[in-house]
């Protein structure tokens, strides 16, 4: 079971800096514009569709598989790190 990040992002990123645990998976289908630096995690799958612009810094964290689909675009300035490892 996943949670769809919209709204989520932000309870997400706020978890992340309470260090509160991850969720199991995550469907990334928007990411907020701000904060410009983001990280998600979670402790199996990741997917993903979302174009990351200029001057955003993402980074992805999951357990098991992080699924970048055929939409997923980073744009040019902006940068992203996908990583395999278990949550923190």
């Amino acid at each position: 079971m996943g949670i769809e990040i919209g709204q989520d992002a932000f309870s997400c990123a706020r978890n992340y800096i309470l260090g509160l645990a991850c969720q199991t998976s995550l469907d990334i289908s928007t990411i907020p514009a701000t904060p410009t630096s983001q990280r998600f995690e979670a402790q199996n799958f990741i997917t993903s569709d979302v174009t990351i612009v200029n001057p955003m810094d993402i980074v992805y964290t999951a357990g098991i598989e992080i699924d970048l689909l055929a939409a997923f675009e980073v744009e040019f300035g902006a940068t992203f790190l996908a990583e395999i490892s278990p949550c923190q």
